[in-house]
């Protein structure tokens, strides 16, 4: 693979550096493919098209290990933005724990339409306009969060944005997602 045709060229950049040792090329009509929205509301700045990959520091101190309540309750309202000001667009949402998905999809009142919800190794081959990660963990990273190949399936999924929800002082002390 030396050619990808899915994603904004932002998007693929750090998966090209780590994974693909700078090789892959975006094709031109993907390279610059931005998300279509009209008026985003509160969320202009997490959803602004000229920002194709976003990371938001959610600030939770509840203790958590397979679920995050802030998380699930920002992607809700995230959604809830995205089918209001760009209804045609097709959402994504990725976890690497079925407790998040649940909870996501239970706040979603699931299925919730054009929106689609699951594990990370549910999205392999998959592809949405919008992918929202929901990497749940408040305390440290832990193993699974640093496989590098389930990272990679992750952050190759959105072809106009990608948004990571996180919490910087847990993820800061892993090297790949400083990398990231």
């Amino acid at each position: 693979l030396t050619e990808q045709y899915r994603m904004h060229k932002d998007i693929m950049a750090f998966s090209n550096r780590r994974f693909y040792d700078g090789l892959l090329k975006a094709s031109p009509e993907a390279a610059d493919r931005r998300l279509q929205l009209e008026t985003p509301g509160k969320f202009q700045t997490i959803l602004d098209p000229k920002h194709p990959l976003v990371f938001v520091d959610v600030d939770s101190d509840l203790p958590s290990t397979r679920t995050n309540q802030a998380e699930a309750e920002l992607i809700r309202e995230l959604v809830d933005t995205l089918q209001t000001s760009s209804p045609e667009t097709r959402v994504g949402v990725i976890s690497p724990f079925r407790a998040q998905v649940r909870l996501i999809s239970s706040l979603l009142g699931h299925p919730h339409a054009g929106v689609d919800v699951d594990t990370v190794e549910r999205y392999q081959g998959s592809e949405r306009d919008v992918i929202i990660v929901s990497l749940v963990k408040t305390e440290r990273a832990g193993e699974f969060l640093s496989d590098p190949r389930r990272l990679n399936v992750t952050l190759t999924r959105a072809r106009t944005k990608l948004i990571i929800l996180g919490k910087v002082s847990c993820l800061e002390f892993d090297p790949m997602f400083r990398e990231l």
